[in-house]
């Protein structure tokens, strides 16, 4: 058992390493959490862009914009059906 604190008073607290640890790792999660957001905000505004245009201009219906606004129905269908919870799961393995 004494090993075992010595080992983590010299891994962690000797010369206050867990602050590093820390910073580091809030600096990935901060990094990865606006990444996160830029990328999600530029595919949900692409995506209603699409679906907007395609619905509310007749004329816009060429096999381009016909693509695109299928991509879009089957991705908005296939997350709003799969919970959150499971989405995470997947996304992370």
């Amino acid at each position: 058992m004494e090993n075992l604190q010595n080992q983590f008073i010299q891994a962690f607290l000797y010369k206050d390493r867990w602050r590093v640890f820390f910073a580091k790792g809030l600096e990935i999660s901060l990094i990865e959490t606006i990444g996160a957001l830029a990328i999600g905000l530029v595919l949900g505004i692409v995506i209603a862009v699409i679906r907007t245009m395609y619905d509310q201009n007749p004329r816009s219906h060429n096999p381009l914009t016909f693509l695109l606004n299928g991509f879009g129905k089957i991705y908005t269908t296939v997350i709003r059906g799969i919970p959150m919870f499971v989405q995470l799961l997947i996304f992370g393995f």
